[in-house]
């Protein structure tokens, strides 16, 4: 079967001809794939994603602090996260942030266009200065030194992704890596358009993507909604991957179970502690007892 050109992945076991809720249960998750860990087969809100569908009709405002402003090639406060393309990229060394940005001038001391920055940089500018004006990347649009801003930036994560006009991986980012980093729970899971820099420098859908890269689709977590109950299922998703920092782990799913939870990096697991206390006041779900 296949949605959008996007094939359907079947569940494993044939169901009976009258298949009871116990069968329901134990081969809700199972998928027909290679892959080594157990999943849910390609939901159709998958496929659309994949597929380069917008799934969100309604997107909130919610204004963005600092933006990259790809037609005057520099930084720009407050705007609407509608209006702008949030890209994902895998951190190199050295990583152009924010303070490189503003400090780095010109021998006639103007400041230096941001995309000349890197060539990385420069890359994502050349592949998306014909879809979109404004681009939001962590490291140069946030002062991580502010840590205002870095917690205010993290807690509104989620939001912006909801809301944003698209999340796009860069080409250093393959599908791999991307389903690996905990953060990135955050961007399938939010994101109602998802798109990818190819190897050429080319936007191609998640779909195309995956082709180019041999990924299986199923295996990406393109469609996870928290609901009371099934918290378990998004702490089980968030456990398959990684952070830098074991906070963020935390801290990303906080945006995704939509429950405050103040930063204290430094804290370690704790801050898993917390946010479990704050799932269960908050919102009243228990359902993480199970996992």
């Amino acid at each position: 079967m296949a949605i959008l050109g996007v094939q359907l992945d079947p569940l494993r076991n044939t169901p009976p001809d009258k298949p009871s809720a116990q069968w329901h249960i134990r081969n809700r998750r199972q998928c027909s794939c290679n892959s080594q860990s157990a999943h849910r087969p390609l939901s159709p809100v998958a496929a659309a994603k994949a597929a380069g569908v917008n799934i969100w009709r309604d997107r909130h405002q919610h204004i963005v602090n600092r933006v990259w402003d790809l037609h005057q090639d520099k930084l720009v406060d407050n705007i609407d996260a509608r209006d702008v393309v949030f890209v994902t990229h895998r951190w190199c060394s050295p990583e152009v942030n924010y303070r490189d940005v503003i400090e780095r001038r010109q021998p006639n001391n103007q400041a230096v266009n941001v995309s000349e920055m890197s060539g990385k940089l420069r890359r994502i500018r050349d592949t998306l200065l014909d879809h979109t004006q404004y681009v939001w990347m962590d490291t140069i649009c946030i002062d991580k030194s502010n840590l205002s801003e870095l917690d205010e930036a993290i807690r509104s994560m989620y939001k912006w992704y909801a809301s944003c006009a698209a999340v796009v991986l860069d080409s250093d980012t393959t599908l791999d890596v991307w389903r690996s980093r905990g953060w990135c729970l955050q961007e399938g899971a939010a994101a109602g358009l998802l798109r990818g820099i190819s190897k050429s420098g080319k936007l191609v859908t998640i779909q195309e993507l995956a082709i180019e890269q041999n990924q299986d689709l199923c295996s990406l977590d393109l469609h996870l909604y928290y609901r009371p109950g099934n918290a378990a299922e998004v702490l089980a998703r968030m456990d398959a991957r990684e952070t830098t920092r074991k906070e963020d782990m935390a801290y990303a799913l906080a945006g995704i179970f939509s429950v405050h939870l103040t930063l204290a990096y430094g804290e370690g697991l704790k801050s898993r502690e917390r946010l479990l206390r704050e799932l269960a006041i908050q919102k009243g779900d228990l359902s993480f007892l199970s996992f």
